[in-house]
């Protein structure tokens, strides 16, 4: 864990974070990690909304994926109910996120079609709340991706795809500033 987190892990130990119920986080992708996430919000059983900026959503989403019990979810036997991080989530807001250019394009990909698309599936079939509502505003994002992720969840989406976008032009001309 990043030196930076340790203050704020060892607040959320003595906290009653059982009665939070809303959360907003705003740091670099380098400060959170998947783990962090289930060590700091793992605690937290009434958590309703998130909000994310930046990158940090990105280990969010593989954090949202895992299960709090390793023998839950599809490792479940006898027909256990899997236990979910976040059961009781229902908006995700994400912020900024920049799902391409700083990540690996397959990262990318596995984020929101192998992590982020079948654990909400996965929390549909299980009956755990009504269906998740996601907003994702100023994002780098595949229009692709946001129609998969529709199928599954509420999806309130800018329409803007950033740097994804096949019209976003790379090399803006800047000579015409220079004339001036």
């Amino acid at each position: 864990m990043e030196q930076s987190l340790r203050p704020l892990k060892s607040l959320c130990e003595v906290l009653p974070l059982e009665t939070v119920r809303t959360v907003h986080v705003s740091v670099t992708p380098s400060e959170f990690a998947s783990q962090d996430w289930i060590d700091i919000l793992g605690l937290s059983t009434e958590i309703e909304s998130i909000s994310v900026f930046s990158n940090s959503a990105i280990s969010l989403c593989h954090a949202l994926s895992m299960a709090t019990d390793p023998k839950s979810g599809a490792n479940a036997q006898d027909g256990a109910q899997a236990r979910f991080v976040l059961e009781k989530l229902v908006t995700l807001d994400l912020w900024e996120v920049d799902f391409r250019s700083d990540w690996d394009e397959d990262d990318c990909i596995y984020c929101f079609c192998r992590l982020l698309v079948p654990w909400l599936t996965e929390r549909r079939r299980a009956g755990i709340v009504p269906t998740l509502e996601v907003s994702m505003m100023s994002c780098d994002v595949e229009k692709e991706w946001v129609l998969a992720l529709r199928d599954v969840a509420r999806v309130d989406w800018d329409g803007l795809q950033g740097e994804c976008d096949p019209k976003y032009n790379h090399w803006e001309d800047d000579s015409d500033e220079d004339d001036q």
